[in-house]
């Protein structure tokens, strides 16, 4: 899914992982890392850097509702690179280490 695309079209698996994930928090480990890893990186092809995730979490919480990121919209995607630092899945520049999500998984 391309959040920057005008014409991104939300297919009936992804609403549901993505309903799963926000509303029903019923989804198994490892298809949410799956999920979450090919929704930053849809080649799979390495490390995620910190200024890419956070700008599509940001953008993802942020929708085409507002223009302009918010305070909440900003405390969503900070409070995802915390949780992803204190999993240790971070490196030390804040990029999303894809191998440390393949071995925990």
């Amino acid at each position: 899914m391309d959040v920057a695309d005008p014409n991104a079209i939300v297919g009936w698996q992804t609403f549901l992982d993505l309903y799963c994930i926000f509303q029903a928090g019923k989804i198994e480990k490892n298809q949410l890392i799956k999920f979450w890893m090919k929704f930053f990186d849809k080649q799979m092809q390495g490390d995620i850097p910190e200024k890419l995730y956070m700008k599509l979490l940001e953008e993802l919480v942020r929708g085409k509702s507002m223009d302009q990121p918010t305070e909440a919209t900003k405390v969503f995607a900070n409070t995802f690179k915390k949780m992803m630092a204190s999993a240790n899945y971070l490196d030390e520049d804040e990029a999303i280490i894809r191998e440390n999500l393949q071995i925990a998984f």
